[in-house]
């Protein structure tokens, strides 16, 4: 694929930035929704050798060089001043915050417990974007979905977890405090930068090197004198977390985001719970109760209105290409 211009203007991806989403695209979010499902209980079973702010501050120093080469092959460039750093720094600040919490809460909650409320995003993006995007409003048939996803949330939180501590709701909030940081995240990439030449690959590796700061000083003052121990499951886990979900999946969600209108691509991590309660569930041995089993039926529900309140479903299959890498 030919680098980008970096030359005044938008770019590409968000001049066609509320492009439809295919059939080909679609099966592509359901994939990265499988893979982000069983990388929650990668990230609970490698916390138990090593401090999971450190297997989060080791995925990013693997990751973002790796985004540093993919950026500068595309002939782009790294680092600039002015409103791109200013932008570059938010986010980066965003993204090391949003996996304090998301990595910090798998030590008192489950993994199941925390993929289902992590990946309650989607509503906090569809209600963000109702003030903040033009053409990217709620209808009723999308706040009815929003309602069903609550409520799942909200059947998550009655559950009562008999093989958990009595803390185990601290981790709970820190999993919904990890989704409305992503949400920030995904909306402020949409409204803030879509006028500025910054690219997917470009804002990915901003994420990843600028939260570094970030995870640093978490990881040094709340888990500095826990014992690390590194076996070689631990280490395939956290190189699967840095250049599978982190470099790859990230990459591809970003260039979903900047293409497609963002609660239509964000409406479809609805699906990772499903697949991360299964994989809690045979990695770690969560239990599946019937609640839980409620809030997913609630959260897939939720999805499917969120993501028909659109006009049509059809779209015209010559697009395909446009999607994805």
């Amino acid at each position: 694929m030919p680098p980008r211009s970096n030359t005044a203007g938008p770019p590409r991806a968000f001049a066609a930035g509320d492009r439809p989403l295919t059939l080909a695209g679609a099966a592509l979010l359901v994939a990265l929704c499988a893979t982000w499902g069983m990388n929650i209980a990668i990230i609970k079973f490698a916390g138990q050798s090593v401090p999971p702010l450190f297997v989060a501050l080791a995925r990013g120093i693997i990751a973002a060089p790796v985004m540093a080469l993919y950026v500068k092959l595309r002939g782009e460039r790294l680092f600039r001043g002015g409103r791109y750093l200013r932008h570059s720094l938010v986010l980066g600040v965003l993204f090391g915050l949003d996996f304090v919490f998301i990595y910090w809460g798998t030590v008192f909650t489950s993994a199941s417990r925390a993929v289902i409320l992590m990946y309650t995003q989607p509503m906090w993006v569809a209600l963000g974007a109702h003030f903040l995007l033009p053409g990217d409003r709620l209808t009723a048939r999308k706040a009815a979905g929003l309602l069903l996803a609550f409520a799942g949330m909200a059947s998550v939180f009655v559950t009562n977890p008999g093989d958990l501590g009595p803390d185990h709701w601290i981790g709970d909030l820190m999993e919904v405090a990890g989704a409305v940081l992503w949400a920030g995240s995904t909306l402020y990439m949409k409204a803030a930068t879509g006028h500025d030449d910054m690219t997917a690959g470009g804002m990915l590796f901003d994420q990843l090197f600028y939260s570094i700061p970030v995870l640093v000083v978490a990881a040094v003052v709340i888990e500095g004198g826990d014992p690390v121990t590194v076996t070689p499951m631990v280490a395939a886990a956290v190189l699967f977390q840095a250049l599978v979900v982190a470099s790859g999946s990230y990459l591809l969600y970003t260039r979903m985001v900047v293409r497609h209108a963002v609660s239509k691509v964000t409406a479809f991590t609805l699906l990772t719970p499903l697949f991360g309660v299964i994989a809690g569930h045979l990695i770690n041995g969560d239990q599946l109760t019937w609640l839980v089993r409620l809030s997913l039926s609630l959260l897939t529900a939720g999805l499917y209105l969120v993501n028909v309140s659109g006009a049509s479903a059809g779209v015209p299959g010559g697009e395909a290409q446009s999607i994805g890498a």
